[in-house]
């Protein structure tokens, strides 16, 4: 496929034609558009009478990717790699093509797509300027490449490890750029429960030429936790496999990813709250049957409701899950330190770890047994009816948007119990009423408009009449 190069920009880069001197036509295929900006570029795509299609690219100082427009990609590329650009966006085209590009996406797929964009910039330039495989990488060059490159070597007599590791390996991995033990140093930081999966994913694109991807926990030698990605495609000589690639921290595509399940997860409970509220007539069975349903996502592990009367003292308790709390301490004297606070403030409160629940005698019962929670008033106009616990896993995380989701479930909760509350009143009424009614020595009949016939009679009516 032939690809046609165009520049907007003042300055042409040499290769490219300038459209501002180009007397022809853009052809309406495949082309690559120089710009000093991609607005600039899609102002005057947007205004030009064909249409092509293809990538953009502008210099940057370090390589990104990204979706610009229905029909172009947005390529940035370091000054000092754009003398290979037309190699470059060539085989970021023929990897992703542009019959399908997507409207801007994920983080996950994004981060995906640049990382094989890097991957194959640094297979053009090891072509280009590394004739020597065991070559190390300019130390110039790799600083325009975010992430660690890496060179790791199989050979037929089993023998394995890094040829080199550049870039910015103290920033991102912990180690010693000019560490004489990096796998061992790398191997160190990967958690053991992790480490067979790591040389079974060696293992497997060795035996099979393809290319390799892994995800793996690392822990830092500071002793932060982090998530790195592992991609490479290897490469096969005589007596040795290479897997050249990159390294890169994903920790923040992880925290998002996960975070998006939390809110999913979160949306899913509350519909099925939503539910349970309009279906459930009776008020035990709804708080209790809430409970469980709470607990059915992986992200909670307790779910506790504790009613409040309207002087304020403790009543019914129901719990589903590990039970953080017993119900006997939970209607003992003095609230828990959380449920006062949330009492006198009004509002959600998230415990995230024991110092915030200093004094509180709960907490003492249960020594190292502290997991985060969210804990949260139940209001009905100005009453509060009850309060809400819910004991997290120890990953989940509720950011304020997820709270006041939470929050707002709680007060719908507690408007239902209201309703419901007000509609066992007439009924209880009823009954006491008519255990009045029976119990009386004194002859009652009632009588119904407007024929005002008698209707029922208590049993001193039967008894005076001589009805048995």
């Amino acid at each position: 496929m032939e690809i046609q190069l165009f520049s907007l920009a003042e300055h042409t880069p040499e290769g490219f034609k300038s459209i501002n001197t180009y007397g022809g036509v853009l052809p309406s295929t495949t082309i690559i558009l120089h710009a000093d900006s991609v607005e600039k570029a899609l102002t005057f795509l947007r205004a030009y009478p064909a249409s092509p299609r293809g990538v953009i690219v502008t210099v940057g100082d370090s390589f990104d990717s990204s979706p610009a427009s229905s029909d172009f990609w947005h390529l940035v590329i370091p000054e000092n790699n754009f003398p290979a650009v037309r190699r470059i966006a060539e085989c970021y085209i023929n990897t992703f093509g542009c019959d399908s590009i997507p409207k801007p996406d994920s983080y996950e797929a994004l981060q995906s797509r640049i990382s094989v964009l890097l991957l194959k910039a640094v297979e053009i330039r090891d072509n280009e300027e590394m004739p020597d495989k065991n070559q190390l990488l300019p130390p110039q060059a790799d600083r325009t490449i975010p992430g660690v490159i890496f060179q790791f070597y199989i050979r037929k007599s089993g023998e394995y490890g890094f040829d080199y590791i550049r870039g910015n390996p103290p920033g991102t991995l912990g180690i010693p750029e000019d560490s004489d033990k990096i796998l061992e140093d790398f191997v160190k930081g990967i958690p053991p429960e992790y480490r067979d999966a790591f040389y079974s994913s060696l293992d497997n694109a060795a035996s099979s030429k393809s290319d390799w991807i892994f995800e793996t926990p690392f822990v830092r030698s500071s002793g932060e936790m982090i998530w790195l990605r592992g991609i490479s495609k290897p490469t096969v000589t005589d007596d040795v496999i290479l897997f050249r690639g990159i390294i890169s921290d994903m920790t923040e595509q992880r925290k998002t990813s996960k975070r998006m399940e939390d809110i999913n997860s979160l949306l899913h409970s509350i519909r099925n709250v939503n539910h349970l509220i309009v279906h459930e007539t009776v008020l035990e069975d709804l708080l209790q049957k809430v409970c469980e349903t709470l607990i059915e996502s992986e992200y909670y592990r307790d779910c506790t409701i504790m009613l409040l009367d309207d002087e304020g003292n403790t009543g019914d308790v129901f719990q589903a899950g590990i039970k953080n709390y017993l119900k006997d301490e939970m209607v003992s004297v003095s609230y828990t330190v959380c449920a006062a606070r949330v009492i006198d403030s009004g509002n959600y409160f998230l415990l995230h770890d024991p110092g915030q629940c200093r004094g509180c005698k709960h907490l003492a019962k249960r020594g190292d047994n502290f997991y985060p929670m969210f804990v949260a008033p139940m209001k009905s106009e100005d009453r509060t009816a009850g309060i809400l616990f819910l004991a997290l896993s120890s990953e989940t995380v509720i950011d304020t948007e997820g709270a006041v989701l939470l929050q707002e479930m709680a007060d719908e909760l507690a408007f239902a119990m209201e309703k419901l509350h007000t509609a066992v009143k007439p009924v209880k009424s009823e009954e006491k009423y008519r255990k009045l009614f029976d119990s009386s020595p004194d002859a009652m009949m009632t009588m119904e408009p407007p024929s005002w016939k008698f209707t029922s009679g208590n049993p001193s009516v039967l008894k005076m009449f001589g009805v048995s």
